[in-house]
This record gives C-alpha cells, structure tokens and sequence, in this order.
C-alpha cells in the first residue's frame, strides 16, 4: 500500500527544480512539459525500492533474508537516485535549439553551412498527442525547428513557417 501511494505522488508530482528552458516561451515551455516525465518515471522507480530499504533496515528477521532484501533495494535505490539525477539535470539544463529539414526524428542541416554538419538524429520525448499532430508535416521533410536535451532526447519538434527546401 505504501509503495503505490509513493509511486503515484512521484507520477503526479509538479516540477520541482527550475526548468532551464525559458518557461515564457511556448515552445520552450512545451519542451519542459515533455522532458518532466522522465523525472517522474525516475522518482517513482526510486519510491518503488525505498520501502524495500527501509523494511531490510527496520525489521527483524533472518540476517540472511534482510541481508538479501538490503542489498537488492541499496543497488535499485542507487540506480534510481542515479537517473532522478539525470534526469533533473537535463530538465535543469538549457535546451538547444536546432533548425533543420525533419524527418521522422532525424535533423538534416540547411544547405550551404561550410563545413556541412552531419544529420543528426534525436531520441524523441514529445507526448504522443503533438507528435500525432506532427505527423502529416514531418513525413512531409519540412524545414523544421527541434528543442533537443543535452542527452540528445527531442521535447519540441515544430515546423518553422515560410522555409522552403
């Protein structure tokens, strides 16, 4: 019971570190909407292992089952902490912006950039719901604006008005 009510405060809580994107911006601010989760899945799986740990530390029982339940909670509180971290860290950080002819997830640099950069392709974080509306225009190889993490996970994909190929 204590873990489920642990796990749905982590799901449903509000942002709690600043968001390194400029929340005035809408763009930026669907961004910081998008990459949240990623903190959130990561505190919940930290709350899934924290009870475990306090049960090993707190209860008596057999030194070898206590011994057994510690050391697989320290390693899973461990890994969690690990990825709340990172995941904090890439909501607190500043997104780049990246200009480019879309397609699926992949960025193609403008034209005529000397030296060309390399297409670069993106692990994709934006909600189902804007990326079923994205559908039609990024299938279409638009010229497309992306805000990308510094882990390279896409949080805004919008095509930019007026760019022709």
């Amino acid at each position: 019971m204590g873990t489920a009510v642990l796990v749905t405060v982590a799901v449903l809580l509000p942002p709690i570190a600043p968001a390194g994107a400029d929340l005035k911006d809408a763009s930026q601010a669907a961004y910081a909407r998008a990459i949240w989760p990623e903190t959130q899945i990561s505190l919940a799986v930290l709350m899934i292992f924290l009870p475990s740990l306090l049960y090993a530390l707190i209860v008596r029982g057999a030194a070898l089952g206590r011994l057994l339940i510690g050391s697989i909670s320290v390693l899973g509180v461990a890994l969690a902490t690990f990825y709340v971290v990172i995941s904090l860290e890439t909501y607190m950080a500043k997104p780049e912006v990246v200009y480019g002819f879309g397609n699926s997830v992949c960025v193609e640099p403008f034209r005529g950039i000397q030296p060309t950069p390399p297409v670069r392709c993106f692990a994709l974080e934006v909600p189902s719901e804007e990326l079923r509306g994205a559908e039609h225009w990024v299938q279409e190889n638009r010229y497309v604006q992306v805000l990308v993490s510094p882990r390279g996970h896409v949080g805004f994909i919008a095509p930019v008005s007026g760019a022709l190929r």
